[in-house]
């Protein structure tokens, strides 16, 4: 497929950013796919898999995609909604003995309160420690155990809660609906269907799998942590395993029906609860974000060590999936990003025709950062690599020869001065004198200004 101006210049650009990015930032390691309609146009990852044994990052590496699941636990739910085998109004009860206890919130709750967070269930239980990785995930057992004796933290349909331990429920009933496993159930009806790879309910430690590092506030330095932990009964909340092509490949299924009508999507993605001090709202099993005016359902999900969020824009048939495999690394952060670059060159796109000016296009640096240099239509575009770069963009206007004006107040203080692009002998663009300041490329910067 032919990609359009504008997609073939935010991936140019992105492909950029990501790399200046990477240097600043020091994270372990980063994994950004695009899809677009039917095909992935974009991938790219940095860094490493392991920063011990120094293996690079590749785009077959399998990465723990953790609360994802409960996007795919949702989808399982509402396929058994639209078989009748279960309404949304049912209580749990009705289906797992163990919840007939002493409680009567757990005796009440329904599958929306509990695909909503809105049940009242605890996150995590009494002893959360598997998420420091200081012992085993619980195992189905030990999840029956629980309720069986302990009692919600709230009363239901009253506050939006998270809770892992409630969609570990909702597995418990996939099984009991299904006589299968949770694990073999979403294989075949969800995986197998699509016809994808590289994507697990559950750990593997055959694959190739990324290492996850804790952050380096602990020690000065990044380190590397145990990834040979199964989520056990928390497969349903946090098991999913995959690279972020196939994730991409696995939410490009909610743009048809392969897996789920209309309707029920239509139910999935409508408000459900207010995520409180955010701006997020939830549906059914899904996050619903706005990124500059575009409605974005999906999730993030955090294992130690590694960090992602996948989020697909119904409006422009695009999906969006990152990963960084360090406790500190801003997976959403980068994904809002990679919209806010797609957003920009969308809305110029008729811009883009006009090439005038495409010998002022790169990144120079000095001691202060980088600035990048995007020609659009009759204008130059200054960004660094911060994120969502185009939201604090300066404007160029061209004034004469290789002389523009910054035609943008901004706190640089450099609003209508001259910005001049200076060239070598060949015609190679050298360097820039941005309001009296020169920068160089990043090769030349290095071999002039840094001491060896």
């Amino acid at each position: 497929m032919t990609k359009e101006k504008y997609i073939e210049r935010a991936t140019e650009y992105l492909d950029s950013w990501l790399e200046s990015y990477m240097i600043k930032s020091g994270n372990v390691g980063i994994s950004v796919s695009i899809l677009k309609g039917d095909e992935i146009i974009f991938s790219k990852q940095m860094g490493f898999a392991n920063l011990d044994t120094q293996e690079q990052l590749s785009n077959d590496h399998i990465i723990r995609f953790a609360s994802h699941s409960k996007n795919i636990t949702a989808i399982a739910i509402m396929q058994l909604v639209e078989q009748g085998k279960i309404n949304l109004s049912d209580k749990l009860s009705d289906y797992l003995d163990f919840l007939n206890c002493d409680d009567e919130t757990y005796q009440k709750m329904t599958l929306r309160q509990v695909l909503s967070h809105t049940s009242g269930i605890s996150r995590d239980g009494d002893d959360s420690g598997f998420w420091s990785l200081y012992h085993s995930f619980p195992t189905k057992e030990d999840l029956k155990q629980f309720f069986a004796t302990s009692n919600a933290v709230i009363e239901n349909n009253t506050y939006y809660k998270y809770t892992n331990f409630g969609y570990s429920l909702l597995g418990l009933l996939i099984e009991e609906l299904t006589g299968e496993s949770y694990i073999d159930y979403i294989q075949k009806n969800l995986f197998d269907k699509l016809g994808l790879s590289h994507i697990y309910m559950e750990f593997d430690a055959n694959k190739k799998n990324i290492t996850g590092h804790a952050h380096k506030s602990h020690i000065g330095r990044f380190t590397t942590l145990e990834k040979d932990f199964k989520a056990n009964g928390l497969a349903p909340a946090g098991g999913i395993c995959a690279t972020t092509e196939s994730m991409c490949k696995f939410y490009k299924n909610l743009f048809d029906n392969t897996l789920l009508s209309d309707e029920s999507k239509k139910e999935m993605f409508r408000v459900q609860a207010d995520i409180q001090k955010t701006s997020a709202n939830y549906g059914l099993g899904f996050r619903l974000i706005d990124i500059e005016d575009d409605k974005l359902v999906g999730h993030n999900g955090g294992f130690p060590g590694q960090i992602s969020s996948t989020f697909i824009s119904p409006a422009k048939n695009l999906v969006v999936s990152v990963a960084v495999n360090d406790s500190s690394g801003p997976a959403f952060e980068i994904l809002s990003t990679v919209y806010n670059i797609i957003n920009f060159f969308e809305k110029n796109k008729q811009k883009l025709e006009k090439q005038d000016f495409e010998k002022f296009k790169g990144g120079f640096f000095n001691c202060w950062g980088e600035r990048i240099y995007t020609p659009v239509g009759d204008n130059i575009y200054v960004t660094s690599s911060f994120m969502s770069p185009f939201n604090s963009a300066s404007l160029l206007e061209h004034k004469v020869d290789n002389i523009f004006k910054v035609m943008t107040q901004d706190a640089t203080g450099s609003y209508a001065q001259d910005v001049e692009f200076e060239f070598d002998n060949n015609d190679n663009l050298e360097k820039v004198k941005f309001s009296g300041s020169y920068s160089y490329k990043r090769e030349d910067y290095i071999n002039k200004f840094i001491k060896k």
